[in-house]
């Protein structure tokens, strides 16, 4: 897989698990201190994410993170 599909494969989950908690894309930042735009980045795919922040997601939407890499497959 190239970096670029890993990318948007990782920030198409986020979105549909944010939805799917009804949370809007501020409400999602504000549990681990990002802005609106940076959460709309990230879904986009264009913002690159570090583990850590990646655990801070999982974590706001209540998964863990080995929960999130078996819904996309890996």
């Amino acid at each position: 897989m190239k970096e670029n599909d890993l990318k948007k494969l990782i920030a198409h989950q986020i979105k549909l698990l944010r939805k799917e908690k009804n949370l809007t894309q501020q409400s999602l930042g504000d549990f681990f201190d990002e802005s609106q735009q940076n959460v709309q980045e990230i879904e986009r795919g264009t913002r690159n994410l570090g583990v850590f922040k990646l655990y801070k997601i999982t974590k706001a939407l209540k998964l863990k993170l080995s929960e999130f890499f078996k819904l996309i497959g890996l």
